[in-house]
């Protein structure tokens, strides 16, 4: 039998052992008037609603080979960033932005690798 949460701690010494520091973000979604909550927030990234900093790796459209298939990747994406996720990471599967460096990208897909109950990987994809 599979032990699914030593696959987990491997990719995560991988990852970390071979990746960068990146952060996540989920955009504010609190409106600065609640009278007009149509007019959202006056700036949905100060402050963030939440966000994350993890380690990933970046991957090339083409470095995925058939892990995801090509028709499930939306326009426009060329790169995709590796996280394994370590014991206190939230699932990043609702998050909207990428920072690596002092480039933010926006999040356009998130794919899970999670045999069983346990996250071994996110792919995300992004965008410019």
């Amino acid at each position: 039998m599979v032990d699914y949460v030593k696959l987990a701690a491997t990719a995560l010494r991988l990852v970390t052992n071979n990746g960068k520091s990146i952060t996540i973000a989920k955009l504010g979604t609190t409106p600065s008037d609640v009278a007009k909550p149509w007019r959202g927030p006056a700036d949905q990234r100060s402050p963030y609603a939440d966000s994350e900093t993890v380690m990933a790796v970046e991957v090339p459209l083409a470095g995925l080979g058939k892990m995801i298939s090509k028709s499930d990747i939306p326009d426009g994406v060329k790169d995709f960033y590796l996280v394994a996720p370590g014991l206190t990471t939230p699932a990043l599967n609702d998050f909207d932005e990428l920072v690596d460096g002092s480039t933010t990208y926006r999040i356009v897909s998130v794919n899970v690798l999670k045999p069983a109950d346990v996250v071994l990987l996110y792919a995300i994809g992004v965008q410019k």
